[in-house]
């Protein structure tokens, strides 16, 4: 009886022991493993974060886009390479061979496209215009970039205001617009 008792008192304890070993593997592990995942995580977002970033590329025989940033973030959404740029400089070149100039804070691009859009301070340098917004999107495939939100345009003899401006790359037409009818583009000559 005694030998059934403590047979029955050791079983119960390795019972216990066992449960306990598993009990700290398996929650205490978990809370390890997430810490390491949330590591493992920083590391790569630090990994995907290139310094000098460059993407260059020709547009038919006579036209190069080249985008520069001190650095970007690689990631990937709905199975697009997309990299979030800080401090970027764009130059588009025609077959006139003069650039067009753009820089801005930010800019979302996406490497397969090519399409770029900036915010955040965009400038744009054309010969001797300046043209200031909040955002710029480069449409690739179309050759066309669409100037927007607080857009401020400064020439040699006039100054203008509009809601947007959309410029084709090829024939350099520029097309000023407001988002409503009633609304007036306001331009203001300046002489010296």
């Amino acid at each position: 009886m005694l030998k059934k008792k403590f047979i029955k008192l050791f079983l119960i304890s390795i019972l216990i022991f066992v449960s306990l070993i598993v009990y700290k593997f398996y929650f205490f592990n978990e809370n390890i493993n997430n810490v390491t995942i949330e590591k493992e995580l920083k590391k790569l977002n630090e990994e995907n974060l290139i310094k000098n970033l460059k993407y260059e590329t020709k547009i038919g025989n006579n036209h190069n886009y080249r985008v520069y940033s001190e650095y970007g973030n690689i990631f990937y959404e709905n199975g697009l390479e997309l990299v979030d740029m800080k401090n970027v400089e764009a130059t588009f070149v025609g077959k006139d061979n003069l650039p067009i100039i753009i820089s801005s804070e930010n800019a979302l691009f996406n490497s397969s496209s090519f399409e770029t859009n900036f915010s955040n301070n965009v400038k744009i340098i054309y010969l001797e215009n300046l043209i200031q917004a909040n955002n710029l999107n480069f449409y690739f495939k179309e050759r066309k970039i669409k100037i927007f939100g607080n857009v401020n345009y400064e020439g040699l003899n006039s100054k203008m205001n509009t809601d947007y401006i959309i410029i084709d790359l090829i024939s350099k037409k520029i097309n000023l617009y407001m988002d409503k009818k009633n609304q007036n583009i306001i331009v203001e000559t300046v002489s010296d």
